[in-house]
């Protein structure tokens, strides 16, 4: 009997994490535009997938990064890139109607915020 309420104790306390990590992100998105999914920052443009695409490359060569490679089709980009450290950048880009593309950033293994939203904000100057 004890180990049940244990157990009901300890999935009660996971929800409410859970539901806690899920109004942070929700408040960070209507907040900054930004929002956090997996270790990448994101936010979606309500621009063309080719305008975001040019605004991303010309991104990441303001910041100075290396080895970038594009990749790109009517759909989808992607960009990969390095830092001076060589920690890798990630920037995945999708259509999400004529008008309209989500951007993900990734800089680094695991994903640092901080860093996504410095070339998201770049990204931004570059339209």
């Amino acid at each position: 009997m004890r180990v049940k309420h244990i157990l009901a104790g300890l999935a009660f306390a996971s929800l409410l994490g859970s539901l806690g990590c899920m109004v942070a992100v929700a408040a960070g998105a209507g907040a900054g535009g930004y929002y956090y999914i997996r270790g990448d920052v994101a936010r979606d443009y309500s621009y063309s997938l080719e305008h975001c695409a040019t605004a991303t490359h010309e991104a990441l060569l303001s910041l100075e990064l290396r080895n970038i490679s594009p990749r790109k089709d009517a759909l989808k980009a992607r960009f990969k890139a390095r830092r001076a450290n060589g920690a890798p950048v990630v920037v995945k880009l999708k259509r999400l109607t004529e008008n309209s593309t989500q951007v993900r950033v990734r800089a680094g293994r695991v994903g640092d915020r901080g860093m996504g939203e410095v070339i998201h904000e770049r990204i931004q100057q570059h339209f």
